[in-house]
């Protein structure tokens, strides 16, 4: 219960490094808990996987999970991700939904939480989707 109060009412930019690392540790080792004493999955929906592009193939294949406010924009997710894997450019780099092969980019304002709500809402779920980060092409 105290780490959802962490999430929910520190700044986003203190999930950033060190501190960031922990609360994520702490987060998920709770979700994996509750996972296993309950059927139910709701608990989860502030896990975002998120697929890494590889820059030789094009294809989605590497995933880490993020623990992620659902009030978080795109913009702050790509900080926490380009501070936790050292990117060395984090500014070329963006989050994309790839659907059905199909990258789009997600907008620096909008809530990628938001997307994987609808998404899991959605009655359509044979199409492939998913959320990665990747190089934009300028």
């Amino acid at each position: 219960m105290e780490a959802e109060y962490m999430w929910g009412l520190a700044h986003p930019s203190l999930f950033k490094g060190e501190g960031g690392y922990y609360l994520t540790t702490l987060t998920s080792a709770i979700n994996v808990l509750k996972a296993d004493s309950s059927e139910d999955q709701s608990d989860l929906q502030t896990e975002l996987k998120v697929y890494f592009e590889d820059q030789n193939t094009g294809q989605f294949s590497s995933a880490f999970y993020l623990q992620v406010v659902p009030l978080m924009t795109a913009a702050e997710i790509c900080e926490v991700i380009a501070d936790k894997h050292r990117i060395s450019h984090p500014q070329s780099y963006a989050l994309f939904t790839v659907i059905n092969g199909q990258a789009k980019r997600i907008e620096d304002k909008e809530h990628p939480h938001e997307i994987k709500t609808k998404w899991l809402q959605d009655q359509n779920v044979n199409k492939p989707r998913l959320i990665a980060y990747k190089r934009v092409l300028t």
